[in-house]
């Protein structure tokens, strides 16, 4: 979805199947820079969109640079609470489970990436998890599933 995307945010539309209902969802990877205002324009602009064209279920993946209590941190920060307030104004939640550092780096070890996702879909994320093998990256891999129906197999005969 191009009209989302910028340097700091990629936004796609998937489709996939639930329970026998094709359903349609926005994935969103947003990285919040330190100096940057709370919450980001695109984000902003992508829940609006969501709402207008009623795909509403959207799940949001972000290395929002903000430490709180509410995704895992250790420590609460002025960007955290920021993000927390804008959170709550939104039918948003925070997936994360747990307090596993997924950000590390120069002895540091704190909680910054977090994975957001819209009321209407939060109960079909499961297993969210930081991997804690190497990812030749200072941000550690996280990983869940989306709940879908095992597609149909097309079956052939020789």
């Amino acid at each position: 979805m191009q009209q989302f995307g910028s340097k700091h945010v990629t936004v796609v539309c998937i489709t996939y199947y639930c329970n026998g209902v094709k359903s349609t969802i926005l994935v969103a990877s947003v990285y919040m820079p330190i100096d940057s205002r709370l919450p980001p324009m695109p984000m902003e602009e992508l829940l609006q969109y969501s709402e207008e064209t009623r795909i509403v279920p959207a799940i949001v993946a972000s290395d929002t640079n903000a430490h709180h209590h509410a995704w895992g941190s250790d420590d609460c920060n002025q960007r955290g609470s920021d993000l927390c307030e804008f959170i709550a104004a939104t039918n948003l939640e925070i997936i994360n489970v747990g307090c596993e550092p997924t950000f590390c780096s120069d002895g540091k070890k704190t909680v910054i990436d977090v994975t957001f996702a819209s009321s209407s879909i939060a109960s079909q994320l499961c297993d969210w998890c930081v991997e804690l093998n190497d990812t030749m990256s200072d941000h550690r891999r996280i990983n869940f599933f989306l709940k879908y129906d095992k597609p149909k197999p097309i079956r052939l005969r020789n």
